[in-house]
Parts: C-alpha cells; structure tokens; sequence
C-alpha cells in the first residue's frame, strides 16, 4: 500500500508531538498531532514553529512526520520559520515602555533578515509628545512605526493590512 503524504506548517512542539496545519488549511481547530519516526529520527535537527515538512496523515490517531523541507528563514527568539516579517507590538504606557528590550526585538529580527514593523500600542494613553518621540525616533532609522489604540479601535486597520497575506 502507497504511503499518502501531504505537506504541512508546524504550528506548536510540545511533548514531542508536533501540531500541523495542512497546507491550505485555516481553521487552526483541526491541527494534526505527529511524531517523529523512522529514518527522520536518527537526523540531528530542530523544528520549529513556522517549519514546512512532509507529513503522513493519522489514521485514528497520530501522524508521522516524513521530510522537513528548508528554512527561508529562522527568528532565534521567540524560535520561529519561514516568516515574511515580524511585528513587535509594544505598550507606550502601562507599562512603561523599555527601550533596550525592543531594540532587543528588532535587533533579532535584523540578524534573522526580516522586516520589522513597530506597532506601539495604547496610543490613546500616551501624550502627544511621548507618541511623536517614540513613532519619530524608530521612523528615522528605517523601521514602519504603527501607533494604535484595541480600547478606541484606532490604527487597527493599518495593521490588519500589514498582516493581510503574510506570515508573521
């Protein structure tokens, strides 16, 4: 009998199972649970969140994984592939925010080759003054800077099309 594999993102690791999203799929509730087994075993390697690999589908309980296809690329922390951008979402106020930690951020976003996209939240909160230093200080060493506000539903838009079709 022929072996029926599909393609597959992974999604989560936990436990030594890894959750797959079947390529074309969106409905994140049908996650398939696979293992590792067979020759894939015995390779050194690391899977992450975002991997694409080549998967056999479980029949009554859990899949195996077959192939793990390249990285276009791999984000160290959090540990994540295949992104087209990564978007760092930090309070202006409540908490303060901590200018070392996300240059952090975006430093490791840099060395892993994607875009950075700021998206500073509470931007209802902050004065006018602390919102134009933080959006003009990012904005003149390159990066999108895209102040909003969840409690007013400002800026929002801006970033539903930022996320519109990529993998973040």
């Amino acid at each position: 009998m022929a072996v029926i594999s599909k393609r597959g993102k992974v999604i989560k690791a936990y436990n030594g199972y890894y959750y797959l999203l079947e390529e074309g799929a969106t409905d994140h509730a049908a996650l398939i649970p696979c293992k590792i087994r067979g020759k894939l075993k015995q390779t050194r390697f690391s899977l992450v969140a975002g991997d694409w690999v080549e998967f056999e589908p479980p029949l009554g309980g859990e899949g195996r994984l077959l192939h793990v296809f390249p990285r276009k690329n791999m984000l160290q922390r959090p540990a994540m592939a295949n992104l087209d951008q990564v978007l760092v979402v930090f309070a202006l106020s409540n908490p303060e925010p901590h200018p070392l930690q996300l240059d952090r951020f975006l430093i490791l976003a840099e060395l892993a080759g994607l875009p950075a996209v700021l998206c500073l939240s509470k931007a209802d909160e902050a004065g006018e003054s602390v919102l134009r230093h933080w959006v003009e200080l990012y904005a003149s060493v390159g990066y999108d800077v895209l102040p909003f506000s969840s409690k007013e539903g400002q800026g929002l838009d801006a970033i539903r099309r930022r996320l519109h079709g990529k993998t973040s």
